[in-house]
């Protein structure tokens, strides 16, 4: 920002006189100073959104994957508990016959 505003001083101080004829310093200056911090508003608030942004993507995949290991634990504990369910079926059914 200090770059650009010093760009901006630089150009303005070598403007032809006629130039500051035609448009009053008032509005020349009100138009920089608003310009350069609606950039600077840009800039810091669009990284700022950036990496909040970034931190709710990763908390998201993060939560997700932890949702889906519970998932699958669960899906393993009930494909553990139905295969003993078989076998306990089977050695009846063998005890029968």
């Amino acid at each position: 920002m200090f770059d650009l505003r010093r760009e901006i001083y630089n150009k303005l101080q070598h403007q032809e006189v006629s130039y500051y004829d035609r448009n009053p310093v008032g509005r020349i200056m009100t138009r920089l100073t608003a310009d350069v911090d609606a950039l600077n508003e840009l800039f810091t608030s669009g990284v700022t959104d950036l990496l909040g942004d970034l931190v709710m993507i990763v908390a998201i995949i993060g939560g997700h994957g932890l949702y889906g290991l519970a998932l699958d634990a669960d899906h393993a504990a009930d494909s553990a508990d139905a295969v003993c369910r078989d076998d306990v079926v089977s050695q009846r059914r063998a005890q029968r016959l």
